[in-house]
């Protein structure tokens, strides 16, 4: 409709789905007297009361490749705008117009979409987590074996909501759907009875302005400010902000080990000085411990250098820090002045049993030495917090 409004001379609609009861939620050009026409003729007939000197070129059948010099190519279009949900005529559509050259942008699903902050515009390539343009991505390399093309496209990057249903449709509606349900009621669309996720109204509506804003731009030769380009800017910085960030969780990693191996190396230390001055030895009983403690220690030191087994990957360090907001558990201190440390220093070391503090909480938190002491030195709603953390990260 936007299109149409803003005097665009001439649009070939091609569709052969009819209008259903279903349909009126998101159809700003149908009504209820329309349900089981053709919506190409829909159109049609509502472009001519808002422009009568519009062309609108109605194509009564779905789109099939072999058919397309047919259906797209005529005329050389200016522009072709996918929102077919059939992501194998997706796939054709994209095909054609990338051996033709002809500029495209593709429409993902809107279906169970209700949150209109979460709409995009971007070029494909830079679809993260939308399992719409996941799929089609695996569709069409399988059809044509190769990459899709990187093509512009308007998506939600918003989880599906399971809670949406066609609002339009009453409950008795509903249930007639369910109970009369066959190929030919005209009241009823197709896949009704099948669709376990509804379309919320303006979700559709707000696609299709997005569409027509990118479209009406390029066709008029205006540079707007791309969200192609704000989307790669943004992305580029968070890629590096996540290397410096992962980068920050390798050495609070490597010095955490190092502080646990050097915590081991002075118990073993102690433990000999302790076995050292209980023995009553006479000069040479000395002279000769002296140098087995010496070889001992030089070998313990410069061969297996006290290594202790910390069954811990990087990845667990990163879940351990991401759990925490790579703060601090208890004052939220940001990353940069934070460091793992165990939770319990009665239990071995786990990623059930490490968590972040900054230099001046760890130099308080060495100074507790049994379990119960965390509770009085945090409190009981802190130290269960805490330990409900470490606990999911199973």
């Amino acid at each position: 409709m936007t299109l149409i409004r803003s005097g665009v001379k001439k649009i070939r609609v091609i569709d052969s789905e009819k209008v259903f009861l279903s349909s009126l939620n998101r159809h700003a050009f149908s009504f209820r007297s329309d349900i089981g026409k053709l919506k190409v003729n829909v159109v049609k007939e509502y472009a001519a009361k808002i422009n009568p000197n519009i062309i609108i070129e109605c194509i009564e059948e779905p789109f099939i490749l072999e058919n397309a010099e047919k259906s797209i190519l005529i005329g050389s279009p200016s522009y072709v705008i996918d929102c077919t949900d059939d992501l194998n005529s997706k796939c054709d559509i994209i095909e054609f117009c990338e051996r033709k050259a002809l500029k495209i942008i593709t429409s993902m699903g809107a279906v169970g979409k209700i949150d209109a902050s979460c709409i995009r515009f971007s070029n494909f390539d830079l679809i993260k987590g939308e399992k719409e343009a996941k799929k089609l991505r695996l569709i069409y390399k399988k059809k044509f074996e190769k990459v899709i093309p990187n093509i512009k496209s308007v998506y939600s990057i918003e989880p599906l909501n399971e809670n949406v249903t066609d609002s339009l449709l009453t409950d008795q509606e509903k249930k007639n759907v369910k109970m009369n349900f066959n190929e030919t009621n005209p009241f009823i669309e197709k896949n009704t009875n099948k669709r376990s996720l509804g379309m919320f109204a303006s979700i559709p509506a707000i696609f299709g302005q997005a569409i027509a804003s990118v479209v009406l731009t390029e066709l008029a030769g205006v540079k707007m400010q791309s969200l192609n380009e704000i989307d790669n800017k943004i992305a580029q910085e968070d890629l590096e902000k996540e290397k410096i960030g992962n980068v920050l969780i390798s050495k609070l990693m490597d010095d955490f080990k190092k502080d646990e191996q050097k915590k081991n190396r002075l118990y073993i230390i102690f433990f000999l000085k302790a076995i050292y001055k209980l023995n009553n030895l006479n000069l040479n009983s000395i002279i000769i411990m002296s140098q087995i403690y010496s070889l001992f220690l030089n070998i313990m030191f410069t061969k297996y250098k006290f290594r202790i087994d910390i069954d811990l990957a990087y990845d667990d360090f990163l879940k351990i820090a991401n759990t925490f907001n790579r703060q601090s558990s208890i004052s939220q201190a940001p990353s940069l002045i934070v460091k793992f440390i165990r939770w319990d220093i009665t239990k071995p070391i786990s990623k059930n049993n490490i968590i972040l503090l900054s230099k001046d909480e760890i130099t308080k938190h060495k100074a507790i030495n049994k379990t119960s002491d965390l509770i009085t030195k945090y409190g009981k709603e802190n130290h269960d917090k805490i330990t409900e953390k470490l606990r999911s990260l199973n």
